[in-house]
């Protein structure tokens, strides 16, 4: 059928529309993938991460013998925050932290934080375990963190996603997240009555690591622009004294030479010569 003329121009508009989201879409894609190529050779360490361990929720029954009123199991859980890399490995001169135990619980509340420094392919991995007196411990879920995720946030700031980040843009980003954990087959953890999946509170933190070179360098040009101003400051003392010598001497002088031309007046008070 034919169309009508504000039909081919509403066509003309929609396509004109979708080439332009195209474009942006493109442009956003290099735009990342060049931000991700100047991450990926950013030096080792160069990251300041603070990981803030809130809460659990809905976290599995571990505890078969130990139950509450409702005859529902419990658990002892804690949680480990460490740095591996990509490859499962941990990383080198890595940490292993370890909040507290909290005892007979399916909704734990730690509120505890960690710092550390990492590098732009480190990833963070933190693991849930309910705590057994006496035998291993009962692994429970784990869940991790890309640094580089976080890396891209503090370039670029806040997710659309998660109105909670703030920051970003170059400056100290943060965000709260909260995150599903998953079994050791990545599956996502669940906890047997109420069938909810078992859920971590974050609070993430990351700036820029202190690089000690740079903390050298920037103490060495303090000094230096420190003792240029006090030179400064007593070269412009000197010159001022040297002023203020000089006005006292040509004043010491007028004064020694109108004294030399006064003589006493016959009443004896000091006077000017007489002119004869």
């Amino acid at each position: 059928p034919k169309l009508t003329r504000a039909e081919r121009v509403a066509q003309k508009e929609n396509r004109k529309r979708k080439r332009e989201q195209r474009r942006k879409k493109l442009e956003d894609e290099l735009e990342r993938a060049g931000l991700e190529k100047k991450l990926d050779h950013e030096e080792a360490r160069a990251w300041s991460v603070r990981v803030g361990v809130k809460r659990a929720s809905n976290l599995p029954s571990c505890d078969v013998a130990l139950r509450d009123s409702q005859f529902v199991g419990l658990a002892d859980p804690f949680c480990t925050v460490e740095v591996t890399k990509l490859n499962g490995f941990r990383a080198k001169h890595s940490r292993v932290f370890r909040t507290e135990i909290k005892h007979s619980t399916l909704f734990p509340v730690w509120d505890e934080a960690f710092t550390m420094k990492v590098a732009t392919d480190d990833v963070i991995l933190i693991k849930v375990y309910d705590f057994d007196f006496g035998k291993p411990d009962d692994f429970i879920g784990s869940l991790q963190i890309p640094v580089k995720e976080l890396a891209l946030r503090y370039r670029e700031g806040p997710a659309d996603d998660n109105p909670t980040g703030s920051g970003g843009n170059g400056k100290v980003f943060s965000e709260f997240r909260t995150v599903p954990l998953v079994d050791r087959r990545n599956k996502p953890v669940k906890n047997r009555e109420s069938k909810l999946e078992a859920t971590l509170d974050l609070m993430l933190r990351i700036d820029r690591a202190a690089d000690p070179v740079e903390s050298v360098k920037s103490l060495s040009k303090a000094f230096y622009r420190k003792a240029e101003q006090l030179a400064t400051i007593a070269a412009l003392a000197n010159k001022a004294r040297a002023a203020l010598r000089k006005q006292l001497y040509h004043a010491t002088v007028r004064t020694a030479d109108a004294l030399a031309v006064m003589e006493l007046t016959p009443d004896g008070r000091m006077g000017a010569p007489e002119l004869r």
